[in-house]
């Protein structure tokens, strides 16, 4: 009888601890999201009602509540997400999130870049101050070189662009945590810009004035990684416009000479990054033409290291393009340094415009290719162009670095 009253009670002791235990280590921070997961992390149960009465559900919304709180919960998430993904390849890692109104947004690469919200612009102002003067100094270098090479200074702009989240903030979903915080990309432009005096500008404001209800300037749901056509011309003007009142006049296109061709089109997703296969699209395509007809000529890439007697260059491999335009209303020769904002939309717009323009992918490992072009190219200008996922701590030490050496 003994034996068995104490292996009772040794019962009722393990029960109550494995029952007491977890709810000791229950999560009760305030947050309400789970950025992982992008959703609503369960309230807290009330016994009452909030129009008085009990609450019949309690127990279950409790399991639910307990179920979201647990200990460890969300790094056994992430682990599950990580397994799932390397091993069986399932798409469960959010790439794309739905927004409000059927708009879709980059969230990142992997699953960290759902946490950059919160993480990300936590970057020291010592960092900033540093990352601005080697902004500065790729300008200087780029400059001095054309004093070298040509007798005289070669303008450069440096153009910083937002991702759609910063334009339409009011689109995004509401279970991501976005901080207050500005960018690191728009604080080193800025900073760049006041300490020393250079060409640097963020089109996150301008491009905020020209919002308007009928005309997106970012994808809604077709490409969530950029500006669509319309949201190009408005920053193609912001960057010519600047050029043609402080460097030199390029005769800008009449508002009449644009032409801007709108299409409705419906489509399917099919790619297993987005959210749901099964659900078809619709958005607005954009052709743009600066003029009637554009007389530019794309050079083969080919031929491009002909161009430049035969050097194998690492930037001619990586997205590089080169166009003469013999109509263009100017003679200027510039060179593109950016991402896919422009050789995906902007670079058409730039060759119909100059008389011949050059692009090169920016990447600090190619850096080292700059000071050859500039020897044998001899740009008028040059544009730096990034937008602001894109940027690391000290990718502008690193670029710089190796530039110079």
């Amino acid at each position: 009888m003994v034996t068995i009253r104490i292996s009772k009670i040794v019962q009722i002791v393990i029960f109550s601890v494995v029952i007491v235990i977890p709810l000791l280590f229950i999560n009760f921070a305030s947050y309400n999201i789970s950025t992982i997961e992008n959703r609503n992390i369960f309230p807290a149960p009330n016994i009452l009602k909030a129009n008085s009465g009990i609450n019949k559900n309690f127990f279950k919304d409790f399991d639910l509540f307990f179920q979201d709180r647990i200990i460890l919960r969300k790094q056994i998430i992430e682990m599950k997400f990580v397994l799932l993904n390397n091993f069986f390849e399932d798409t469960i890692l959010l790439q794309f999130l739905r927004g409000k109104n059927g708009h879709l947004f980059y969230s990142g690469l992997d699953q960290s870049i759902l946490y950059k919200y919160i993480d990300i612009y936590q970057y020291s102002n010592n960092l900033i101050d540093e990352e601005a003067f080697y902004l500065y100094s790729i300008f200087e270098y780029i400059t001095n070189k054309g004093v070298n090479i040509l007798g005289k200074g070669i303008n450069v702009l440096g153009i910083f662009l937002p991702d759609k989240d910063s334009i339409y903030p009011e689109l995004y979903p509401d279970t991501i945590i976005k901080s207050a915080k500005i960018p690191p990309l728009q604080t080193i432009a800025l900073s760049a810009h006041d300490k020393y005096n250079v060409n640097t500008f963020n089109l996150t404001n301008y491009l905020l004035s020209k919002k308007r209800d009928n005309d997106m300037l970012y994808y809604k749901s077709y490409d969530v990684w950029h500006w669509n056509m319309f949201g190009a011309l408005i920053g193609f003007n912001f960057i010519n416009e600047f050029i043609d009142n402080n460097f030199f006049n390029i005769n800008l296109p009449n508002y009449d000479d644009i032409h801007i061709g709108i299409s409705n089109v419906l489509f399917l997703k099919n790619s297993n990054q987005f959210l749901d296969k099964s659900i078809n699209y619709r958005d607005i395509f954009y052709d743009i033409k600066l003029y009637k007809t554009a007389n530019y000529i794309a050079i083969d890439l080919d031929k491009i290291p002909v161009y430049f007697d035969n050097m194998k260059l690492d930037s001619f491999r990586d997205n590089c393009y080169y166009f003469i335009n013999n109509s263009a209303r100017n003679n200027y020769k510039i060179l593109l340094i950016g991402d896919s904002y422009i050789y995906e939309f902007l670079l058409p717009l730039f060759a119909q415009l100059y008389n011949q323009v050059l692009f090169i992918h920016i990447n600090p490992n190619y850096a080292s290719d700059i000071p050859i072009i500039l020897d044998i190219y001899f740009p008028d200008l040059i544009i730096i162009e990034q937008v602001e996922r894109t940027y690391t701590p000290y990718y502008y030490k690193t670029f710089y670095d190796n530039m110079i050496n």
